[in-house]
């Protein structure tokens, strides 16, 4: 089997700002003593766990997950300029998955105060690269636009169905996610108006 290249490999990492690194390091340092707590607790009665969980922050930030997480945080750095949005984009997706996925599902939840922790903190910081003011919406220019009440707004985000955005502090909507939304109801109004006709 032909190893992955990796596009942070252990020393590469000059680029990206020092706090930017700690938060990966805890990020990663958290999920992996998750995953040890997960694996003890699915045991079955009497066994042990063999499997030696002591990597450190430079190994994990190999793993798909770490690659991920150092893109983005690359990405809030100062690579913005060289980095594709859509690619961050694509990997933000990932490791909410990994890290907040239902695993019955293709869909994830973030936790209710998300742009607090430190995923969110570095997701934040991105985000200021990545979208102009004019691509986002506050939540009444985007429940105003859509044509429907605040919690349905809300209900979508819960569905996994919106991105919900912290772009310096205050919450935003994809502009783009908004008018597809829209599209669609107003495409399902015009289907129904059709029947009744």
């Amino acid at each position: 089997m032909q190893e992955k290249r990796l596009d942070y490999p252990k020393g590469r990492l000059t680029d990206i700002y020092p706090e930017y690194l700690k938060l990966v390091d805890s990020i990663l340092l958290a999920y992996l003593g998750r995953m040890w707590e997960e694996m003890r607790d699915i045991l079955p009665a009497g066994q042990s766990n063999t499997q030696v969980w002591t990597y450190g922050s430079e190994d994990l930030r190999t793993s798909p997950l770490g690659q991920s997480l150092l893109l983005i945080a690359d990405y809030a750095s100062r690579s913005h300029l060289f980095i594709d949005k859509e690619r961050v984009e694509r990997a933000m997706k990932r490791v909410c998955r990994i890290l907040y996925g239902d695993s019955l599902s293709e869909t994830f939840t973030l936790p209710p105060k998300f742009h607090q922790n430190h995923l969110g903190r570095l997701f934040r910081a991105a985000y200021k690269h990545m979208y102009e003011r004019s691509d986002l919406l506050t939540p009444k220019e985007a429940y105003t636009m859509v044509g429907v009440a605040r919690q349905s707004l809300y209900d979508r985000f819960y569905d996994g169905k919106l991105t919900l955005i912290y772009w310096f502090d205050d919450l935003r909507f994809l502009r783009s996610e908004i008018e597809e939304w829209k599209a669609q109801r107003e495409q399902r109004k015009g289907a129904t108006k059709q029947k009744k006709e």
